[in-house]
């Protein structure tokens, strides 16, 4: 557990990405006035700096022990701010930048504006695409790029607006008070240029060199936000949203508002494309909740994270006490979008964005959206949604628990800034400046020789594996269960065994890609279920509640 600690304003976004390799991506945006210091574990790092108020952008590369190899900073006439970061399977390392007047980095000018940058492994200038006339409304989280086991970006955002005109809102003393009218923008990237007719998002591909692969845009005419995006895993793209003010139409598919509360409060939506771009399914979950981050685990089930207030709801399931705070959400999907559970922390107030990080057994860490001194800096949870446990550090004069990410060794890597005292687990942290970027590294809870997210499938198995996935839901069951793989495959034969080993049904010549099971006169338990599909078999466990 360390800090990077000087005499800054409030930090902007910390953002963390750990590579391949174990190495720590750490970036984040400082602002302040009079001479500025960066120092990390005693190392001067940045010294005798006046950004006279503006904001910059710190981004460093630490090895698996914490060390620094090298650090940059980017910094302009106007704010530059660090709005994502991720990494590749080559050690890259990609950007996000937002700047108010252009800035001058890698002995060359970038405009205002939004801009991609990648960089080798030893933060060598490889490539650079602007991204002209998109909204930075959508860009405040970090959670808007993502790269594919094949290397690919995938970005996120939305087609901003321009002021065409301008009307009389108001008079005061018989003076007019005119008000700008707006209308969609173009978006262009790569030399390619996108309208927009409403409000609207849009998803990205670009290859490894920075050259743009598709492109596709969703309109909404009441109002349409992304969230966040995983394209980490060998499954579709997951991307997760909120959508208001009237029923959206998508696709042959149409997805209401809820008409009992205020239609203006917030429908949650998840989306799933393929990587080459085409559209899957969407579904709506819960009204009245504001999405932070999706991720999925390596079994291809969609884990949510967000906030709500009083109470969240949809069809299937309401979630809250019904108290003023806002508090987290959590919830799970199959990775055919079937709700699985939800659930919320009741004793957590929530002011911030939060991050959700699976890990290989189906547990998951959950960071962020954890207000000031009240709730811990960390929690996890089991598969099924239970709160395995939480850290706890002694109560700061403030503090921010950001973003997370597991290593390929299993260590989880936590980010966020603090002022006051920091104690956790025995450590502390002096604090000797206004506020302080902290970084702590915990022990593996896994096996470091597992495969990685990428590794368990790859080439020529990725698409079977995709075709050939199987979805038990609900599970746990009560008295119905359906088995359901992708549109591509078709279950041919079941066969249900209890753990004594008894069969306890089998289906032959199903020839269908959903089935559903009555299995309201079984006892309760697990059970193991052969499935033989039209591309291979698989055997998945699943189990009863009465």
């Amino acid at each position: 557990m360390d800090d990077f600690r000087g005499v800054w304003g409030t930090p902007g976004q910390s953002l963390v990405e750990t590579d391949d390799l174990g190495n720590i991506i750490f970036g984040s945006t400082y602002s302040g006035y009079g001479d500025q210091f960066i120092e990390w574990r005693g190392d001067t790092i940045l010294k005798d700096f006046d950004p006279n108020g503006r904001q910059i952008v710190f981004f460093t590369k630490l090895d698996p022990d914490g060390n620094i190899e090298w650090h940059n900073i980017i910094t302009g006439t106007g704010d530059v701010i660090l709005r994502d970061l991720v990494t590749d399977h080559q050690q890259n390392i990609i950007v996000l930048i937002e700047s108010k007047t252009g800035f001058d980095s890698f002995q060359q000018h970038f405009p205002s504006g939004y801009v991609l940058i990648k960089m080798n492994p030893s933060a060598e200038f490889l490539w650079s695409q602007s991204i002209n006339h998109s909204n930075r409304q959508y860009f405040t989280v970090g959670h808007l790029m993502s790269v594919t086991c094949n290397d690919d970006l995938i970005l996120g955002g939305y087609i901003g607006q321009v002021p065409y005109d301008s009307i009389i809102v108001d008079s005061v003393f018989g003076e007019p008070i005119y008000g700008l009218l707006f209308k969609y923008d173009t978006l262009h990237l790569d030399g390619q240029h996108f309208p927009a007719d409403t409000s609207n998002f849009f998803v990205a591909s670009l290859d490894p060199d920075g050259n743009l692969l598709w492109l596709q845009s969703f309109e909404h005419p009441g109002g349409i936000e992304l969230d966040a995006i995983d394209a980490s895993g060998p499954y579709d793209i997951a991307l997760l949203g909120s959508f208001l003010n009237e029923d959206w139409l998508i696709n042959n598919t149409v997805l209401p508002i809820d008409t009992v509360g205020n239609q203006s409060k917030r429908n949650i939506f998840i989306m799933t494309i393929s990587e080459g771009g085409e559209f899957n399914w969407v579904r709506k979950y819960f009204y009245n909740a504001y999405p932070d981050h999706i991720a999925r685990d390596h079994q291809g089930n969609l884990i949510i994270n967000g906030s709500f207030r009083n109470k969240a709801y949809f069809s299937l399931d309401t979630i809250g006490n019904g108290d003023v705070y806002s508090r987290p959400i959590l919830f799970k999907t199959d990775s055919f979008g079937n709700y699985l559970w939800g659930t919320f922390i009741a004793n957590q107030p929530t002011n911030y964005a939060a991050t959700v990080q699976p890990n290989a057994n189906g547990e998951f860490y959950h960071t962020g959206s954890l207000s000031n001194l009240l709730g811990p800096i960390l929690n996890k949870f089991d598969a099924l949604g239970n709160r395995i446990w939480t850290l706890n550090p002694i109560e700061s004069s403030n503090r921010s628990d950001q973003d997370l990410d597991l290593d390929p060794f299993g260590h989880l890597v936590l980010s966020g800034f603090f002022s006051g005292e920091f104690i956790l687990g025995g450590h502390s942290l002096a604090h000797t400046a206004r506020y302080c970027n902290y970084l702590i590294k915990f022990d593996a809870e896994l096996d470091p020789q597992q495969p990685s997210f990428c590794e368990m499938i790859s080439g020529s198995e990725n698409q079977k594996a995709i075709d050939d996935f199987i979805s038990i839901f609900p599970n746990p069951a009560y008295d119905l269960i359906r088995v359901e793989v992708s549109p591509h495959a078709r279950i041919l034969e079941i066969a249900i065994y209890d753990m004594n080993s008894q069969i306890m049904l089998t289906e032959l010549s199903i020839e269908t890609n959903v089935f559903g099971i009555n299995t309201s006169a079984w006892p309760s338990g697990i059970y193991a279920m052969l499935v033989k599909t039209s591309t291979g078999q698989d055997v998945r466990t699943f189990a009863l509640v009465k």
